[in-house]
Formats: structure tokens, C-alpha cells, sequence
């Protein structure tokens, strides 16, 4: 089972090798700037308009590791670095299949279903993954390791690291608080003792990420998250997992079927109430929010085989003939992977093999920058931009969306206004800014399928048809006479405003 995990993960890795993520271009940026600076971000380096304003680099150890990489081994090195962390979260989550008593057959099944769904919400080299392999390993620790001491060691290992890796981890911090409660007694004879517990754990997780080299300003920053949420409904990962469109093999499929089987003969009634809480909750997340989707498949998945197990034995099955369905599961994996992945070049890095990405249209605004004003950018583009043309200041990417910079707005906002305002509204922002050229996502008709027409036109009312129509900034543009398109190809158009 474990060469299959291998296999599996290889050719996932192939996959999304040629895959840019959107924010790994600003990820080196911050990395090659800390690291010739020798100080830690403290502004928005590499923006036009926001470059005064005060902010942190939560994950600012990632970022240096990522430059430093990628500057003297190359794309390849991190790739394969990516490709390592999915095997040892596969290959743990596999354990924690096995830990819990089911049929090896069975669990090869649901990893394999776990690596096709849940995972590929990220693609490419996404520090996300060292979210996943935090989530199946906080659970591994609490199941092996019998001493609590050393549970304790291994906690404050693990999120003081991701305190400076990723902010993300912070998100994690439930897990082996709830799992340790699981299996605390707080009856009178063991109360004290398990309160002591209790209060080692929360000290140790809070000393944990007070590691963060920028101390209290760390904990400002993840507030910010929850002061200004307008993120959390204008970024496609960050939607609810029913938001159009629908994400069937990502999302549908393994929660239809978690679902089936955790509550089939009432399965959940088997399980602890807290680690039910701890599953209650990131379910909670996970509906709430696409990129937490895949820390709620995870964790429940030993719950899942157990009540996939509970129900074949229940019917008799005869598990041989599971071993060839795992096969057929596994033949059908690899032929989905291996066509995408037999043409790729491994003397390019993702700069080069994503062609989603503007690289002639940036070449051209480089070539024709205006003497004075602003550049405004597409928010996907910004960190592809940052990097490969870091001549050209962004006026957005997706390192930091939240903070307030136009009384109660915050970047992200003032961004939406430009495509969403009305035409007063994008006129104003163009002066406040001082925005002089424009590099603009070309429109693309929208293919709404069958299934989500009916969804969301027939059952929830939604109008599909604004998904496809133009934005307001495109009217604007395309109805100005102080504005010209300079510059057009498949994926992009560039505007400048007339001297």
C-alpha cells in the first residue's frame, strides 16, 4: 500500500509540477528582500500606492527558505521538496487509517479518494501543504506517543514552527487541544490532575506562538482576519464550498460520502463526543470556507474507514474482492495524472511552463511605463507580476488583502470598487490613486453546466448570467474617452490614460 501511496503522490506531483500557484512569485520577493536586507517586512515592498503602509510577513521564515531554494537549487529542488511533504502527510494519514483497526484494503481506498478530492484544492508549490501534513500529524503524535510530556515537546515543535511558517496553524491549535480532553478524566478522584494537564497544553500552545519575531503585532495580524472578513467572500478559496461553481470531485463527492458513512447506522454515535466536537467543527470550516475543506477530510478520515470496515463486515463482504476494486481505483488515478504530466519540461520552472499568466503583456507595460502614475493589476496577477517584472509596482496581490487604508476599507475593497463601483465611483478611485495604465483580465464567456444551472437558476434563484457579463471597470473603460487600449493578446488588455 505504501508503494501505491508513492506512486499516487508521484504522479500527482507531476501534475501540478507545471501548475504556478498565484502567490509564489511575492513569496520570493519577500524572500529575496528580507534576506538582502537582513530585516523582516515591515511594509508593503513592491507596491505603488500601499508601499508606507505598516505590515508583517507571517510566514517570513517560508519565504526566505522558498528564495533561498529557489535562488541556488531551482523550481525543481522546491518541487520536489512539495512533492515529499504530500507523501509523508499521505503516508501518515494512512497510519492514522490503519491505527484505527480497519482493513488495509479499505484504507488504501480512502487515501486514494483523499489524494484525488480533498488535497488538490492546492495545486503547485502552496505553503498550504504544510497545513495538511500538521493535520495528520497532530493526530499520529496524540495516538503513538504515549508519554504526555513528550505529546507537550512534540506540540510546541510543531506550532512554533508554523507560527513562522504559516499563519494558518493557528487554525490548528483546536486539534490537540480537543483530542487531549478526549482522553482526560475530570472525575473527582483525577480532576486536579487533569486541569494541570490542561493548563500545560494551553501554556505550551500559547508559548508556541509567541515565537513569532514580530511578538504582539503577530497577534494584530490574525485578528485583522476577523475584523475585516470582506476576504472571506471576494476570494474564490476563501467561499463557502457551495459558492458557484460547485467543486464536485474537490468537495462534493468526499462530503457526500463522509457524510454517508460517518452517519450510516449511526456511526457517529461510536465516536467520542469531543473528538465529534473537534470533527462538528472543522466540518464547520470546512463548509464555511474552501481552503479549510480538506483539515475536516483528514481528520475524519480513520472515522470514515472504521465505519466503511464496520459496514463491510456488517454485509459480509468478501475483502479479496476489495483488493481488486483498490486496483482498479488505483489503474483509474494513475491514467487521470499521467495525462496530464507526459509532456512536461523539467529544464523550466513554473514562471515559464504557466501560460495563464500575462508575461507579454507585462513585457509590453515595462517597455511603455508612463513618466508618472500608478499601475493597477489583476489581484491573481500580482504576485506572478512582483517577481518576474518587480519594475512594475502592483497595486494588489494576495499577501495581505485586510488592512484598513481608506477609513473603514481595506485594500481589497478599494480594489473591488474599481470592477464593481459605478462609474462615478471608478472615476474617483482613478484620481485618488493616480492610476495612469491598467493591465486587464480579458473577459471569458462562461460554461455553466447542466447540474449547477439547476442548483443554483431553478432551486436558489441565483442569475448566472452576471458571471459572464462584463465588469463595470470593462463598460467604463470601453465607453471613456479618456482612456485607450494600448495593448491586447488572448489573455490580457492593457489601458492607458491619454496625456
Amino acid at each position: 500500500m505504501i508503494y501505491i501511496i508513492f506512486i499516487l503522490v508521484s504522479l500527482l506531483w507531476l501534475k501540478t509540477y507545471p501548475t504556478l500557484d498565484p502567490d509564489f512569485g511575492w513569496h520570493l520577493s519577500l524572500g529575496k528582500e528580507m534576506v538582502q536586507s537582513k530585516h523582516l517586512i515591515e511594509n508593503f515592498t513592491g507596491y505603488n500606492y500601499f508601499a508606507n503602509l505598516f505590515t508583517i510577513d507571517h510566514q517570513w521564515l517560508s519565504d526566505i527558505l522558498l528564495y533561498l531554494s529557489y535562488r541556488y537549487i531551482g523550481y525543481w529542488f522546491l518541487a520536489l521538496i512539495f512533492f515529499l511533504i504530500s507523501f509523508i502527510t499521505f503516508l501518515l494519514l494512512y497510519k492514522n487509517i490503519i491505527l484505527s483497526k480497519i482493513h488495509s484494503s479499505i484504507a488504501g481506498i480512502l487515501v486514494a479518494t483523499s489524494l484525488l478530492t480533498a488535497s488538490m484544492v492546492f495545486c503547485g508549490i502552496r505553503l498550504q501543504y504544510l497545513l495538511l501534513l500538521a493535520t495528520v500529524l497532530l493526530p499520529y503524535i496524540f495516538k503513538v506517543v504515549k508519554p504526555f510530556w513528550l505529546r507537550l515537546v512534540y506540540y510546541f515543535i510543531i506550532f512554533a514552527l508554523g507560527s513562522n511558517l504559516h499563519g494558518g496553524f493557528l487554525t490548528l491549535a483546536p486539534i490537540p487541544f480537543l483530542l487531549e480532553i478526549s482522553v482526560m478524566d475530570f472525575h473527582r478522584t483525577s480532576k486536579v490532575g487533569s486541569l494541570k494537564k490542561m493548563g500545560m497544553l494551553c501554556l505550551i500552545l500559547l508559548l508556541s506562538f509567541c515565537t513569532s519575531p514580530y511578538g504582539a503585532e503577530y497577534w494584530k495580524f490574525m485578528m485583522s482576519y476577523w475584523s475585516s472578513p470582506y476576504y472571506r467572500t471576494h476570494i474564490a478559496e476563501w467561499l463557502p464550498i457551495y459558492a458557484f461553481p460547485l467543486h464536485w470531485l474537490q468537495v462534493m463527492i468526499p462530503l457526500s460520502l463522509a457524510l454517508f458513512f460517518l452517519t450510516i447506522d449511526k456511526y457517529w454515535k461510536k465516536i467520542n463526543k469531543i473528538e465529534l466536537l473537534m470533527l462538528l467543527l472543522y466540518l464547520y470550516l470546512g463548509i464555511t470556507s474552501l481552503r479549510a475543506f480538506p483539515v475536516f477530510i483528514f481528520l475524519a478520515a480513520p472515522y470514515i474507514g472504521a465505519a466503511i470496515s464496520n459496514l463491510f463486515v456488517s454485509l459480509n463482504v468478501n475483502f479479496n474482492k476489495i483488493k481488486y476494486f483498490s486496483l482498479a481505483v488505483f489503474i483509474a488515478v494513475a491514467i487521470f495524472f499521467i495525462k496530464g504530466a507526459v509532456a512536461i519540461d523539467f529544464n523550466k520552472d513554473g514562471f515559464e511552463l504557466d501560460k495563464s499568466y500575462p508575461e507579454k503583456a507585462l513585457d509590453y507595460v515595462s517597455e511603455n511605463t508612463l513618466d508618472h502614475g500608478n499601475l493597477l493589476n489583476d489581484y491573481g496577477w500580482g504576485g506572478y507580476q512582483v517577481w518576474t517584472h518587480p519594475e512594475l509596482k502592483v497595486f494588489i496581490d494576495g499577501r495581505n488583502p485586510n488592512p484598513f487604508v481608506d477609513g473603514k476599507k481595506t485594500i481589497l475593497e478599494v480594489y473591488s470598487i474599481f470592477f464593481n463601483g459605478s462609474n462615478e465611483e471608478i472615476e474617483s478611485n482613478f484620481l485618488k490613486y493616480d492610476i495612469s495604465m491598467i493591465i486587464l483580465r480579458k473577459s471569458e464567456p462562461l460554461n455553466i453546466g447542466k447540474t449547477e444551472n439547476f442548483f443554483y437558476s431553478k432551486l436558489a434563484g441565483i442569475d448566472l448570467n452576471v458571471y459572464s457579463e462584463q465588469t463595470n471597470l470593462e463598460n467604463y473603460l470601453d465607453s471613456s474617452s479618456v482612456w485607450q487600449m494600448m495593448y491586447t493578446d488572448s489573455l490580457a488588455e492593457v489601458w492607458s490614460k491619454k496625456q
